[in-house]
């Protein structure tokens, strides 16, 4: 519905004083008087508002004026638009929050507040994390399972384009883990030989055969790569 608006803004009458707070309102008297008294009463609960704190550092309210900028007859959403207007105008640096947002900067707020919670929270988060994945596990596991089979292509493609984005930081990052975890890992290789004895002993028998035309155990295989023979046919293969 229709009603007459009034966009204003609070100046101070000090003119070196560029700071400046934009508003609208169907009362103009009335929101005056609301302005003054939030002001200066102690014990309104918008007291230690931006605007007004900044007032009160700056004269007091009786050093400010409401000014009336525009008039017109319009819609509330219609109204905070052309407030929104001349806030971006005149850099009004003492409301708020803008005047009117749109869906787009309300998602943007939300995704600051939310990056904020995160970092002022951060063990809170990580125990709510935790929390959760403890109590959904199950659910989880099957949605992840669910999608890596949905989107094995997609994931493997991601992967190797992060590698080669990455290829000299993983590796770096490899080299120092396997240098910081190296008795970690020989324990762990241990300990998996000697788990997997015969299983070990039965895969080293099976017969390899490798493209220079031999055919050897698997277990054999790292002295073959190193042969006389297996060594000539590649460098025959380089040669043509």
């Amino acid at each position: 519905m229709e009603k007459n608006y009034i966009i204003y803004k609070i100046v101070s009458k000090d003119l070196n004083i560029k700071d400046t707070y934009i508003g609208s309102t169907t009362n103009f008297k009335a929101r005056k008087n609301c302005h003054k008294s939030r002001c200066t009463s102690e014990s309104d609960k918008y007291y230690n508002t931006k605007v007004y704190k900044f007032i009160r550092e700056n004269g007091g309210w009786e050093d400010w004026e409401m000014v009336m900028i525009e008039e017109t007859n319009c819609t509330k959403r219609q109204a905070e638009l052309k407030e929104r207007e001349y806030y971006e105008l005149l850099n009004a640096d003492l409301n708020g929050k803008k005047p009117f947002i749109d869906t787009e900067e309300k998602k943007d707020i939300k995704k600051e507040k939310d990056k904020e919670y995160r970092i002022n929270n951060e063990e809170k988060v990580k125990a709510q994390k935790k929390e959760h994945y403890e109590n959904n596990k199950e659910i989880i596991l099957e949605k992840q399972k669910i999608y890596r089979e949905k989107n094995k292509e997609e994931i493997k493609e991601r992967k190797k384009e992060y590698y080669q984005r990455n290829k000299e930081e993983i590796a770096e990052k490899n080299k120092e883990y396997r240098e910081a975890n190296r008795d970690k890992k020989r324990e762990m290789d241990k300990k998996y030989y000697n788990d997997n004895k015969e299983k070990i002993s039965e895969k080293s028998k099976e017969i390899f055969a490798c493209e220079c035309g031999d055919f050897i155990t698997i277990g054999a295989k790292s002295n073959h790569l190193k042969s006389k023979k297996h060594l000539d046919y590649i460098n025959n293969l380089e040669k043509n």
